[in-house]
């Protein structure tokens, strides 16, 4: 640690500072963002399959239909890489990291109270 400041430049660089200092904030800060990115992409990935045959009752949608929701999770990931490495150059990890957060949650409670198909789908699909 430099200043104040926690420099990270590989993983055993966060190994070491999680071993030593366990039960500081930063340390469990550390530990949350670090499994907080391995849970957004796998629930963004997972969360709708869960729910798709409700989600097709639901909205009375066909299998193309449900497939093509579906896709468009896929689809909003690949904007969001193509998009998202210039965007998090420009304005910081932390920022990007924040506002894909922010993203996830109101995504999420937009697809929950979709009134119909095509809102359900822009929800699906953010980047």
């Amino acid at each position: 640690m430099n200043g104040g400041q926690l420099t990270i430049r590989s993983k055993e660089d966060v190994i070491s500072f999680v071993n030593n200092h366990p039960l500081r904030k930063r340390g469990v800060l550390l530990i949350f963002v670090a499994l907080g990115g391995i849970f957004i992409d796998a629930y963004d990935f997972t969360s709708l399959s869960t729910g798709s045959t409700e989600i097709a009752q639901l909205y009375h949608l066909s299998s193309f239909a449900l497939g093509f929701a579906t896709s468009m999770m896929a689809l909003g990931a690949l904007i969001g890489a193509l998009v998202g490495g210039r965007l998090t150059d420009r304005v910081g990890r932390n920022v990007i990291f924040l506002l894909d957060l922010i993203l996830l949650v109101v995504s999420a409670l937009g697809a929950a109270f979709a009134p119909n198909y095509i809102v359900f789908l822009t929800q699906v699909s953010h980047p």
